[in-house]
């Protein structure tokens, strides 16, 4: 028995989640290709009309990237993966380890906020996440 609001199977072309999925990607394209790879124009057209320098304008636009961004390598224990271009076998997938620490979280929480920062929440020890 069918009923008229029944949503269609995920995997339907007809499911209303792709239509998001195909909006959020389009809106992408967009914002990523101008930000990123619309540098050229950009400094070519502000050098042009306002004078300011390539190299002051590339600095500020490194700065800007490396403010927002970070890199915090956690440790939970996994066994080191193969160096063959073959999936790992032994041991559990670590991803969700650091999702699920506390102090992972943490970290997180305070570098997501609007004047957010990089908190050291290991000291000056590894940053370990216990398996999940």
């Amino acid at each position: 028995m069918s009923f008229a609001n029944e949503s269609p199977p995920e995997t339907s072309i007809r499911y209303d989640g792709w239509r998001v999925v195909a909006v959020c990607f389009i809106a992408a394209i967009f914002a990523w290709g101008l930000g990123f790879y619309g540098q050229g124009l950009y400094l070519a057209e502000l050098h042009r009309s306002k004078g300011w320098s390539t190299s002051l304008m590339s600095t500020a636009t490194t700065l800007y990237y490396l403010s927002g961004s970070g890199l915090v390598i956690w440790d939970s224990g996994s066994p080191v993966p193969p160096l063959a271009n073959v999936p790992p076998r032994a041991g559990a997938d670590p991803h969700e380890d650091p999702r699920r620490s506390p102090l992972a979280q943490q970290q997180k929480s305070d570098f997501l906020k609007a004047d957010g920062t990089i908190t050291d929440v290991c000291g000056n020890d590894p940053c370990t996440a216990p398996p999940t």
